[in-house]
């Protein structure tokens, strides 16, 4: 049997029965052989050939515009049966595909208002069922019973365009070029495949997806790497304004996305490297979470102007309360809040020793060696010095210099020692570290109530030097 270029126009009708969709070209070609004879047991076919839709355009009725299309999906090497039930397809080719995916203000998808709500119709005879308005998962009974594989899956020149309405300001981007595929597609239970795509993201981003999965229950084993490769920040201001109120003037991201899924458990590790990154203005976003992210982002930018971090995600994505983007969040909170809390210990390398003891002097020499680091490597920073004295450690100080005689110190003695103490210190930090007036500052000293040794740590804190931020 031969069909060759049937338009499929007249089936419009049907099409717009089922979803919001028009169809608004399309033609079908056929090349089969089918065998058919009735047994005891039951009928019995084979059909093997090639199938091809081509010219497909699917457009939105409210809109009119293009929803789906493609140049050309062909299936080749086809062998279906009956009795044994069975598909076999050797290759798929979808040629020139382009969607468009969009976020509406509601969070709504797209993607999902093309499909009528079938369940609408139903009469108060017949009220809503939690089995009437989602279909039965296809079980492993029933995938057993009639086994599917698709040798290879091959994707050309693949074109997406996303836009998210659900934000403060809206966010448009296109990812082009895509090419790759998917092989090893089977129903058997424990089977792999092997997935690859690459593409561009605007206009000089690159993406990359590479791994393997279980093709259809990919909550039971899935492994996959998303890679993009020199994006531009900029134009996602309108999710960094939504979630942390604020611009982005500059920046570009290198992430690399790494997800396992083992069982419906989720572990997943989110590498973050961000090149010459700064904020913007501040923009008015009532869910917006407020971080003091000058002070992280300064902490967590090295030398190069470069922030390199992980973010670990996990969790149970059978989960009711689980939601990705929720997970994602909550991780680079709890990153922010643990780098501004411990600030030194995320400057780590600078200071050695991860920078744990760092906050704090009391040894004098081995803390101004570790201090130098600042000058060249966090040129951004001012360090604040905030004297302690304690009336403790005074007292064996006084009696040792013989300066009091079993007298106790008075509070105003103790902040002028702690002022005193600010006052050597940032002295000699300006001459061994060589950092100028802007960037040491002396904060009001506060008394220490009781001393655990017979020393007393000289406070220190770090903060940015904010710069006068150009958008460009």
């Amino acid at each position: 049997m031969k069909l060759i270029g049937l338009n499929i126009k007249p089936l419009n009708p049907a099409i717009t029965k089922f979803t919001t969709l028009a169809l608004e070209s399309g033609n079908i070609s056929v090349s089969t052989r089918v065998k058919y004879r009735s047994t005891k047991s039951g009928p019995q076919l084979r059909a093997n050939g090639s199938v091809s839709l081509g010219n497909l355009r699917l457009n939105e009725t409210d809109t009119g515009e293009r929803f789906l299309e493609w140049k050309e999906m062909a299936a080749n090497g086809i062998k279906f049966g009956l009795s044994p039930n069975r598909l076999q397809v050797e290759e798929v080719r979808l040629l020139e595909p382009s969607a468009k995916v969009v976020i509406f203000k509601d969070r709504s998808v797209n993607l999902t208002k093309a499909l009528r709500d079938q369940n609408a119709a139903i009469t108060d005879k017949k009220p809503q069922t939690a089995q009437t308005l989602s279909p039965p998962a296809v079980s492993q009974e029933n995938r057993a019973l009639f086994p599917v594989n698709i040798d290879r899956v091959r994707v050309e020149k693949d074109v997406v365009d996303f836009a998210d309405l659900s934000l403060v300001l809206p966010f448009a981007t296109q990812a082009t070029d895509f090419n790759g595929g998917v092989t090893g597609n089977s129903s058997e239970p424990t089977s792999r495949a092997s997935v690859k795509f690459d593409g561009r993201v605007d206009q000089y981003g690159l993406s990359t997806v590479k791994g393997s999965l279980n093709p259809f229950t990919p909550k039971t084993f899935t492994d996959i790497s998303v890679l993009f490769r020199n994006v531009e920040m900029k134009p996602f201001t309108p999710y960094s304004a939504t979630f942390a109120g604020r611009k982005i003037a500059s920046g570009k991201l290198n992430l690399n996305l790494e997800y396992k899924i083992q069982n419906s458990e989720l572990l997943g590790e989110n590498k973050v490297l961000l090149e010459q990154f700064t904020l913007g203005e501040r923009v008015e976003a009532p869910d917006a979470i407020r971080l003091p992210l000058d002070l992280a982002i300064a902490l967590l930018t090295d030398a190069q102007g470069k922030i390199d971090v992980a973010v670990p995600v996990y969790g149970n994505v059978d989960h009711p309360d689980f939601k990705y983007g929720r997970a994602i969040c909550q991780a680079f909170v709890k990153l922010t809040t643990k780098v501004v809390i411990a600030p030194f210990r995320a400057m780590g390398n600078l200071f050695g020793d991860k920078g744990e003891q760092m906050d704090a002097i009391a040894d004098f020499e081995t803390q101004y060696e570790k201090t130098t680091g600042m000058k060249a490597e966090r040129a951004n920073f001012a360090m604040a010095v905030i004297g302690w004295a304690s009336s403790d450690t005074a007292f064996y100080q006084a009696l040792f210099e013989e300066l009091v005689k079993l007298e106790p110190l008075t509070d105003n003695d103790l902040k002028k020692l702690a002022l005193r103490r600010t006052e050597e210190i940032i002295k000699e930090l300006k001459t061994t570290c060589g950092l100028d007036n802007t960037r040491m500052t002396a904060r009001i000293p506060g008394p220490v109530e009781k001393a655990s040794t017979k020393t007393v740590n000289t406070k220190l804190t770090l903060y940015v030097i904010k710069p006068t931020v150009q958008e460009h």
